[in-house]
């Protein structure tokens, strides 16, 4: 049986079986799954020949401004261990919104937090280093920027490397969802992915967003900065080593060492 296309007239044409086809174009392969924000389908791309994933949103008023900023980050980001976009589409029918993305085939890191199934630590830490290497392209340049700091206590700094700080400052993004579920182990290495949540460093504010058990204590009432994204990393770090998230109860707090 070939692929059945789906058109303005199906009962749901935001949900997509194997062999189905989106939007016209892309054939599904695989339902990959699924969160909150969407589900995820391994397609193909006829015109340039390639697999890739497909991320139906769910719901159509809501969507946008998710795709926006997903798309926008990663068109900005080209980074080995961030996954690409391709582009995006709207579906006839429910007028739901879709990011057609690189496909990544491997496993979450989440498959590698549990005491019985933990990576070798050379694996881990590398893994972890993929990570801080995804990061260190996607942040703001935490350390030009400090630096610039400590002169601006000092009394030292210039009216011209004033106006840098406060440029770097506003540069970058911040993915603000760092947890094993949104890193992918592949055979090259490991990917960042799902950055539906990620923020302009700058424009970030103090909203509260993101994984609990992955935010740091003061969020919500510190603004959000590169501080975040690396204190989930070391959450992450600590999982894959020991199998076991750091924190009581999984809740991160400023009174509580890690275990």
């Amino acid at each position: 049986q070939g692929p059945m296309p789906i058109g303005a007239d199906d009962q749901d044409p935001a949900v997509f079986q194997v062999n189905q086809i989106i939007d016209g174009k892309y054939p599904v392969r695989r339902v990959m799954g699924g969160g909150g924000s969407g589900k995820v389908y391994e397609v193909y791309d006829e015109i340039f020949d390639r697999v890739c994933a497909l991320k139906v949103f769910s719901e159509s008023d809501l969507s946008l401004d998710f795709i926006k900023q997903e798309a926008r980050t990663l068109k900005e980001i080209k980074h080995r261990n961030i996954v690409q976009v391709y582009g995006w589409g709207r579906l006839s029918g429910s007028g739901r919104l879709y990011l057609l993305s690189e496909f990544v085939d491997g496993d979450e890191l989440t498959k590698f937090t549990t005491p019985d199934q933990l990576l070798p630590v050379r694996e881990a830490v590398q893994a972890v280093l993929d990570l801080l290497s995804a990061l260190e392209d996607l942040h703001p340049n935490v350390d030009r920027i400090e630096e610039l700091r400590v002169k601006m206590e000092e009394g030292e700094i210039s009216e011209e490397e004033f106006d840098e700080m406060r440029r770097l400052q506003g540069e970058g993004w911040l993915h603000r969802d760092i947890k094993p579920a949104n890193l992918m182990r592949t055979k090259t290495g490991l990917k960042v992915v799902d950055f539906n949540i990620a923020a302009r460093a700058g424009q970030a504010g103090r909203t509260v967003v993101g994984t609990y058990g992955y935010m740091l204590p003061d969020i919500g009432i510190m603004p959000w900065s590169a501080d975040g994204d690396l204190f989930a990393t070391g959450v992450v770090l600590y999982e894959l080593v020991t199998g076991y998230h750091p924190y009581p109860d999984r809740q991160p707090n400023a009174e509580d060492e890690p275990m």
